[in-house]
């Protein structure tokens, strides 16, 4: 398995509990923890500029749920959870 495709595959997962949350390893993601997921995602978009891999969409969902997600853990205790959050502060990755 090559890098681009192991990297892919743990930026899906990170994802795969939305609307309920972000997932850095095997937990919820902290706001440092999103911080970090986008500085990695960085990398990968770099990475799949070089490899001339279009994974733009996925670049861009991860981008949108981990800015929103972090921004979300400064104010969780106003919201029953991420999803009422996204519905509450009108929110969408479209």
């Amino acid at each position: 398995m090559e890098i681009e495709e192991i990297q892919r595959r743990y930026f899906e997962y990170t994802l795969h509990e939305i609307p309920y949350g972000v997932l850095y390893s095997q937990n919820g993601a902290t706001s440092e923890e999103c911080i970090k997921l986008l500085d990695e995602l960085k990398n990968y978009e770099l990475l799949c500029a070089r490899l001339k891999i279009n994974r733009m969409k996925l670049i861009e969902k991860c981008r949108f749920y981990y800015n929103a997600y972090k921004d979300y853990l400064y104010v969780c205790e106003e919201y029953s959870d991420f999803s009422d959050y996204l519905d509450h502060v009108k929110i969408t990755d479209n």
